[in-house]
């Protein structure tokens, strides 16, 4: 996969109706990778979201309330920042669904935290 994604599964139609048409409908079209969608029926959640995040090139995040409010969510950034050990965390995307003040976030988010504040981000428009 290009990317993986990594959304509140209340995000999952923003996510089918907004974001994956704007990717997937691209030239040349991006390869995502969503849970509800491309995990192997049958395969350990846990083991669908490591093996996924790992053969994909990128990961992107939709961070929302709803995302900062999933335990799922937190397993796919624990996963992601463990692969990136060692490197600049250059292939995390983060697109902000709706403004998120980092200092709002929960302490178990504290590396997401130095992301918002170090990192270019994505904030989606809230117009067409």
């Amino acid at each position: 996969f290009h990317a993986f994604i990594s959304y509140s599964h209340v995000d999952a139609d923003w996510v089918r109706n907004q974001l994956l048409p704007c990717l997937e409908n691209s030239k040349p079209p991006y390869r995502l990778c969503i849970h509800e969608r491309d995990f192997t029926p049958g395969k350990w959640i846990i083991d669908n979201i490591i093996e996924n995040i790992e053969d994909s090139h990128k990961v992107i995040f939709v961070l929302s309330r709803n995302f900062v409010n999933s335990e799922w969510c937190n397993y796919e950034l624990y996963f992601a920042q463990q692969r990136a050990i060692g490197k600049t965390f250059s292939d995390v995307i983060l697109i902000l669904k709706e403004p998120i003040d980092p200092t709002s976030l929960p302490s178990k988010y504290c590396k997401l935290k130095k992301m918002l504040n170090t990192k270019t981000y994505l904030e989606w428009p809230q117009q067409p």
